[in-house]
């Protein structure tokens, strides 16, 4: 479960689970957060994941990244759905259910944009054979193998939540053993790969610009590219979103519980305004894909402008009067 952003998700220096809504009300700038930022975001992030899923859907021909990214889109929504559950409820504690699918789809969130960013650098490495090897039978069975993965990493920090009756330092251990597996080790794996991929697009440009014969398909080529700077930018906002926030949240249970020193450490203001920016950034990390998708994939805009005549036709069809021809008389 990710526990970075106290506003919204648990945390072990709390035994009632969350901030006290008059707590966090007592601290201007942390509810400026919370209200203005999280919140609309969150509603926003909605819809646009929901459109970006409706636009996806309309594709007939088979591409793992882009099977990738119409998971990413629901695992998004279920976290920007339980934030929308968080906020009707807000004077009340989030049930642990609630807090145990948060987590669980923010950590698929990372691990998708992880296999994303895979499949793009064998796109680039191997284009031939990438279809063999990405078929939809093995992508389905590798994201199913990451649900049980990560559900089992949710489950270890829910135990660390739950059983307070459990000395703190091992609590905090499992804790960190959950957030390292489930979110550090996944975007230093999505770093590197990334780096990789950006070194490979550069030896590939570097060889297309030398060579005298041009690519048949310029078109597929360029598509291909875009794609490839969509993929990009989403992890890019993924190495921001996550890694510091979560090393500020370690840090403060640490800190909190006796278990490590640290020689900075602010009060509760600041901890409380700065994992609300922290979660902020997450919150909007899950929200802004479908911009990427926009700017930079021509297949997305194609496959929006087909949705769209589509529903105008429907609309025609339905606007248009039907008149039944009356039978003749005898």
């Amino acid at each position: 479960m990710n526990i970075t952003g106290v506003t919204k998700s648990p945390s072990l220096r709390q035994e009632n689970v969350l901030w006290p809504q008059s707590l966090i009300a007592d601290v201007p700038e942390a509810y400026f957060i919370e209200k203005a930022g999280i919140e609309p975001t969150a509603f926003i992030g909605l819809l646009g994941n929901l459109l970006a899923l409706v636009v996806w859907m309309a594709e007939t021909r088979y591409n793992a990244t882009t099977c990738l990214f119409k998971l990413l889109c629901v695992w998004d929504n279920v976290f920007l759905l339980t934030l929308v559950v968080g906020i009707f409820s807000s004077n009340v504690a989030n049930p642990y259910a609630v807090m145990f699918v948060r987590g669980l789809a923010q950590m698929l969130s990372v691990y998708i944009t992880l296999s994303a960013t895979v499949t793009r650098l064998l796109a680039v490495t191997r284009p031939l054979h990438v279809r063999d090897i990405l078929t939809p039978r093995r992508v389905y069975v590798i994201h199913a193998g990451v649900i049980v993965w990560c559900t089992a990493l949710e489950s270890i920090n829910s135990v660390a939540l739950v059983k307070t009756q459990l000395p703190l330092r091992l609590r905090w251990t499992m804790f960190v053993s959950g957030q390292t597996l489930g979110f550090i080790l996944p975007i230093v794996a999505l770093l590197i790969i990334n780096v990789c991929l950006l070194i490979f697009l550069r030896k590939l440009r570097a060889v297309s610009r030398i060579s005298l014969q041009r690519r048949p398909s310029n078109a597929s080529v360029s598509a291909d590219r875009r794609l490839n700077i969509a993929v990009f930018c989403i992890s890019m906002c993924t190495l921001i979103a996550y890694p510091v926030g979560i090393l500020f949240q370690v840090l403060a249970d640490g800190i909190y519980g006796g278990v490590i020193y640290f020689p900075l450490y602010c009060n509760w203001r600041c901890t409380l305004i700065v994992e609300n920016v922290f979660y902020l950034m997450q919150t909007l990390n899950s929200s802004v894909n479908i911009v990427f998708y926009l700017v930079f994939s021509t297949q997305f805009r194609n496959l929006l402008l087909r949705r769209l005549s589509e529903s105008e036709a429907l609309d025609g069809l339905s606007a248009r009067p039907h008149h039944l021809p009356r039978a003749k008389e005898l």
